[in-house]
């Protein structure tokens, strides 16, 4: 890039917007394989086997090495091997944050004798209808449509509910794998962590989305590292263990990187 700018200004512009959609396109579809090799040691040190959990994916449709596939869905893939090495009974499932149902669907056909309980925001919640363009009256109708095909397994319980009611909810319930995907910003973040760890068995891991470990980063609309704070302070008290995985593993063009934790109960 350096040399380019020796170069007078009618070759240079050019040649300068070629480089970058050049590196942009390398960025976003290049494997890192430094990320995919850290992921592979996690799963390593958590004992989950990494043949059977490309078989599960691949089963199902998926790639191992999709770049694109955000690794909960190789975390939970992993976990269905590990259960069933070690005679653990996969009974319930929770989702907390239903989206459009597809990661749902994808549990509850590897999960096949396991239930799925799935949470998401009433329709008429203001937090529901102004996010991902659902105010759109055309957009939610379409998304409603795609997240009905996907719930329509017999082992899903979908539940409109505003997770700070989680506890009474489901206060008769424990869970063998928790996936928290709602809202990612203080307070509500932490008190689903916190709720999460009185709904978890003994034999359960508690995975979070869109974790960010950078002290500095600035908080959006959809991610914050609030998440990251609660969940490192938990384990300096020793209530869980936790492990971090790259959310994807493909090269990113932003410093900010996202992580999914894994956490066991201590």
């Amino acid at each position: 890039m350096m040399l380019l700018k020796f170069l007078p200004n009618f070759l240079y512009s050019p040649l300068a917007k070629i480089y970058h959609i050049l590196r942009y396109r390398r960025a976003v579809n290049g494997l890192n394989s430094s990320s995919l090799s850290h992921n592979e040691k996690i799963f390593c040190k958590l004992q989950f086997n990494k043949r059977a959990t490309d078989k599960i994916l691949n089963k199902h449709g998926y790639s191992y090495k999709d770049i694109h596939l955000s690794w909960h869905y190789h975390i939970f893939a992993g976990w269905f091997d590990f259960c069933k090495r070690n005679n653990i009974q996969v009974k319930r499932i929770l989702e907390i944050g239903t989206h459009n149902g597809e990661f749902a669907n994808f549990l509850s056909k590897v999960y096949k004798n396991s239930e799925i309980f799935t949470i998401d925001l009433p329709v008429n919640d203001e937090n529901f209808t102004n996010t991902y363009n659902r105010a759109d009256l055309t957009s939610l109708s379409e998304f409603l449509s795609i997240r009905s095909k996907n719930l329509a397994s017999p082992n899903i319980n979908f539940f409109e509910l505003n997770s700070i009611n989680l506890v009474n909810f489901f206060k008769k319930n424990k869970f063998n794998a928790i996936w928290i995907d709602g809202d990612h910003h203080n307070p509500q973040v932490t008190i689903d962590i916190i709720h999460c760890i009185g709904l978890a068995h003994k034999d359960c891991i508690i995975c979070t989305d869109d974790v960010i470990n950078d002290q500095k980063f600035k908080k959006d609309n959809y991610v914050s590292n609030d998440s990251f704070i609660t969940i490192n302070h938990l384990e300096k008290n020793n209530i869980l263990k936790s492990y971090y995985v790259f959310k994807k593993t493909r090269n990113s063009i932003t410093k900010t990187q996202k992580f999914i934790s894994i956490a066991r109960l201590v």
